[in-house]
């Protein structure tokens, strides 16, 4: 809602754009189309020519340069064309890095005159086109303690060549005052319109009667310095954080110790932090019989993933970035806009999980690839479009609140392709406040990446030829405490399943492709094992192995390589990788099903989780590989019927084996079959048609699986399901989390119900 001033502000700054912008039209006729760019600053970038740790690659001088590139070595015929990123901004695109510095605001607000509601909050550049919103909750006291599904606000930004953030503002009471704070880069003096309206007020088109509740206003940009805000809890009391150094709880399953994955929930053995759907919680967890959520964070976009290093949380999110601009030619100038993505990390001190606070916020251009952290350095790859003619679309570039905006040096490789991507690199030390260093490569979209202790691989699937067979670029860096430096580049025949596919040792890659040759209904695959030397070069090979199938789980163990495909009563290759120069099978193994995901029991014991022949039940089976060549099933289960599903089929971390505890807990969505159950054939219990939740096996080698209990969330009675995505234990309590509830069961007790929280 704009007053009316602001109203003529903005139109008048509208018609100056207007003005100036057809007058320098009609003096300089600048651009093949006589466009506005040439009145704007030019984006700076990084210096030109070879870096010393970048090898030979060449390094674009400018903008210009590297669309010339795009225009020469772009291949505009037909055929295949990898996922592109992002919209490409219309030709006459002007971006440009604003003069003014990261400035403050605040805004000062008294909910004494509020009523009970979700509030939004939005401030908007008066002269500039920039805004940022975000939401809150103001409550009744008399209700009690915050509830758990209370929200804290958290900052989003928006605009062409000016920002502004909101730090997170938490849920308050009614009768509340507090100040709402950010950041803008807008000039000095110039002032932003604040608007904190409640959601349900929806003025007419005829009027602007309505049931208000909130405050405008408006405020002055200052250059006096940066103090970060920290950002109040949505818990009644304060939680003082228990030692938990002598706590046993489970961690992330990762691929490679030392490198730190992200993920949805993360736990320190006393808190739980986990992210759904735009929320992140905060939940004091053990003792699990006094669990409560202690704080609340809503963000705009949609966070992806955490870190939690010491009292460190790292949380990634996503948010489309939408630019306005003028796009003038010949006939006159209209309004135009173009929007890509934005991949955002937050950094918040949590030695009082209680209240977060944030102590850092970096922006980056393009959509989130993945990313390991080595110690606390955080290591991130993002991608967005490049365009292929005069698009426009500038180099990536990195906001950091703390320190500005920067434009990391783009790099390239003399070779033509169907479509190009920026690939940023980046590195960020969590701890610390150094700057952010990252480096932009013109190669592709980062499909597959695999990081060891001192390496990054990005595999990039592409077209080998018009026959529809399919290569990897495989890109090889190396990683020194955030120093990032390109190693290597080579090529193999096929596609990459996943980062399993993958594995370092002795400075050689292993990696596992399919291979694909013919098309349509003459289509075929094939299986190639690769090892590759530090320079990229192929130093062994086995080739075409299981012809006619598809991989569909792999995993390296020591000097051998676990294989399975889709295969119905699918064969299991174990191969030996010892002698890179004599790659050969050393046994196989019928498998019921086929495997999806393979995890490592010991040296001679290997788990599979998969499904069943034509869709069926989710299998668990674990097979004895210390006769590789006649490997052998110990023991196999099945659950549910047909369209029966695991979490972990997708994502492996949703895998939790402990072999100390002597637990597996398996996430599943039961479908019930009719007729009789075979033995170790598990229906859902009760024989409901749908059942979600956990089922919690013990494993050894001489009794096979032991089933200790279930864990339900739901089954076709208790309306709308929601799987389980994740699993972790905390001493002897179990927690199963969906993206709407926690349920913590005893591990002692028969899996007894202690507690639960909605989420």
């Amino acid at each position: 809602m704009l007053s009316k001033t602001t109203g003529i502000f903005l139109i008048a700054g509208v018609i100056l754009g207007v003005i100036a912008c057809l007058g320098t039209l009609m003096l300089t006729q600048t651009g093949p189309f006589g466009d506005c760019t040439a009145i704007l600053p030019q984006v700076s970038i990084g210096q030109t020519g070879i870096g010393s740790d970048m090898g030979d690659i060449p390094e674009f001088s400018s903008e210009e340069q590297a669309q010339k590139f795009l225009i020469s070595h772009t291949d505009t015929g037909e055929g295949y064309s990898g996922t592109s990123t992002g919209t490409p901004a219309p030709k006459t695109t002007a971006i440009f890095t604003a003069t003014g510095g990261d400035r403050t605001w605040s805004f000062d607000v008294d909910t004494s005159t509020f009523k009970p509601d979700e509030y939004i909050i939005m401030a908007d550049a008066v002269l500039q086109n920039a805004h940022a919103s975000t939401l809150f909750n103001v409550l009744d006291r008399s209700a009690g303690p915050f509830p758990k599904l209370a929200g804290a606000g958290s900052s989003s930004s928006g605009g062409t060549d000016y920002y502004i953030t909101i730090d997170p503002v938490s849920d308050h009471y009614v009768g509340d005052r507090f100040t709402i704070t950010g950041t803008t880069n807008i000039p000095a003096d110039d002032e932003l319109l604040v608007q904190v309206y409640s959601s349900s007020f929806r003025p007419t088109q005829k009027s602007q009667s309505g049931e208000f509740s909130g405050a405008t206003g408006t405020v002055k940009a200052s250059d006096a310095p940066r103090v970060v805000a920290p950002v109040a809890t949505a818990a009644a009391v304060t939680a003082v954080p228990t030692s938990s150094e002598d706590r046993k709880y489970s961690i992330t399953n990762v691929q490679v110790r030392d490198v730190e994955e992200a993920d949805i929930v993360k736990t320190n053995g006393t808190y739980i932090y986990t992210v759904t759907g735009n929320t992140l919680r905060i939940i004091d967890a053990y003792p699990a019989e006094h669990a409560k959520i202690v704080a609340t964070l809503k963000f705009s976009g949609s966070p992806q993933a955490l870190y939690l290093n010491g009292d460190r949380l790292v949380v990634i999110s996503e948010e489309s970035d939408t630019r306005e601009f003028w796009k003038c030619e010949k006939i006159g100038c209209t309004d135009a806009s173009w929007s890509r993505p934005k991949t955002l990390i937050f950094t918040y001190a949590v030695s009082d999980p209680a209240h977060p606070e944030l102590v850092r916020q970096i922006a980056i251009d393009g959509s989130l690839s993945d990313s390991r952290m080595i110690d606390s350095t955080l290591y991130f790859i993002t991608t967005s479009a490049a365009g292929t003619s005069s698009d426009g679309n500038t180099f990536p570039q990195i906001l950091d609140y703390a320190k500005g905006t920067v434009t990391p040096n783009v790099y390239y490789f003399d070779r033509t392709d169907k479509e190009f991507i920026y690939s940023m690199i980046g590195a960020v030390d969590v701890a610390a406040k150094a700057p952010v260093r990252a480096k932009t490569f013109l190669i592709g979209s980062a499909g597959t990446v695999y990081v060891s202790p001192a390496r990054m691989y990005i595999g990039i699937a592409t077209p080998a030829d018009d026959s529809g067979a399919m290569q990897t670029d495989i890109y090889a860096f190396t990683l020194d405490n955030g120093k990032i430096a390109y190693a290597a580049q080579g090529t193999v025949n096929g596609v990459l399943l996943s980062q399993y596919s993958l594995d370092e040792s002795g400075g050689n890659l292993r990696l596992a492709t399919t291979g694909i040759e013919g098309a349509g209904k003459y289509k075929g695959y094939f299986s190639t094992v690769y090892i590759l030397d530090s320079s990229m070069k192929t130093i062994g090979s086995l080739k075409k192995i299981a012809p006619g199938e598809q991989i569909s789980a792999a995993r390296f163990v020591g000097s051998r390589l676990y294989l399975a495909t889709h295969r119905e009563s699918a064969p299991l290759l174990v191969i030996d990788l010892s002698d890179p120069a004599n790659l050969h099978i050393l046994g196989e193994l019928q498998l019921p099903g086929y495997a999806g995901y393979l995890h490592p029991y010991d040296e001679s014991y290997m788990i599979s989780i998969g499904k069943e022949s034509n869709n069926g039940g989710v299998r668990l089976a674990l097979f004895n590989v210390t006769n590789v060549s006649a490997p052998s099933v110990v023991d196999s289960i099945e659950l549910g019927g047909r369209g029966s599903d695991s979490e972990i089929l997708r994502d492996p971390k949703a895998f939790l084996f402990d072999k100390d505890m002597n637990l597996l807990v398996l996430p599943v969505q039961l479908y019930g079959q009719s007729g009789s159950v075979a033995y170790k054939k598990y229906q859902p219990p009760e024989d409901a048609g749908i059942w979600g939740g956990a089922y919690v096996f013990s494993v050894t080698p001489s009794q096979g699986f032991h089933l200790k209990g279930t864990v339900e969330h739901y089954d076709s009675s208790s309306g709308s399901p929601s799987p389980v995505k994740r699993s972790l234990y905390i001493e002897d309590t179990l927690y199963t989390l969906s993206s709407d509830m926690i349920v913590m069961s005893d591990l002692k007790n028969g899996l007894a119900v202690i507690n639960s929280l909605a989420l």
